[in-house]
């Protein structure tokens, strides 16, 4: 039903994406490009949330050692069912699934 290849390739790329948006963020640069009222954020506490294929995306992008925890809802695991994800040690990851998911959505 779906093209894990093109899939796994995919999520990987927005991976990236993701943790070029973090370096971003958190450079001199970013910091300035988002204005005064951005001063007081604690820019070392940066957390990710993502659901669906965006759930997949920020446990994949839970290695990167700047991201400190993600939570995930509901990620679609199947571009990712034969890589083994692990998060940085120090990050703190959360998954929220629903028990209801069709059957042919979980077999990918």
């Amino acid at each position: 039903m779906y093209n894990y290849k093109f899939r796994n390739q995919g999520v990987k790329i927005r991976e990236a994406e993701v943790n070029s948006i973090v370096e971003d963020f958190l450079s001199s640069s970013g910091n300035r490009t988002l204005g005064e009222k951005w001063l007081d954020v604690k820019y070392s506490n940066v957390a990710l949330f993502g659901h669906s294929f965006g759930g997949i995306t920020v446990l994949g992008a839970s290695s990167n050692p700047k991201v400190q925890a993600v939570v995930s809802m509901d990620p679609w695991f199947f571009p990712r069912s034969k890589d083994n994800i692990k998060a940085h040690d120090s990050c703190k990851s959360y998954i929220i699934m629903n028990d209801h998911f069709p059957a042919e959505v979980l077999k990918g």
